[in-house]
């Protein structure tokens, strides 16, 4: 997971299992998504929908 938008601000690491909710649209190759109720970005691309 990311504070911002770029991949500098890396802050977490999800596992490739895990679920998130969708919470804004697509910005710059991310997306702000909640994580068992921590909050940040994710990059598009490694996500796939269920």
């Amino acid at each position: 997971m990311y504070e911002f938008p770029e991949k500098w601000s890396k802050y977490d690491k999800l596992d490739k299992s895990s679920i998130v909710e969708v919470l804004r649209e697509a910005e710059d190759g991310f997306v702000w998504v909640d994580y068992d109720g921590n909050e940040g970005y994710v990059e598009v691309e490694l996500l796939k929908e269920i």
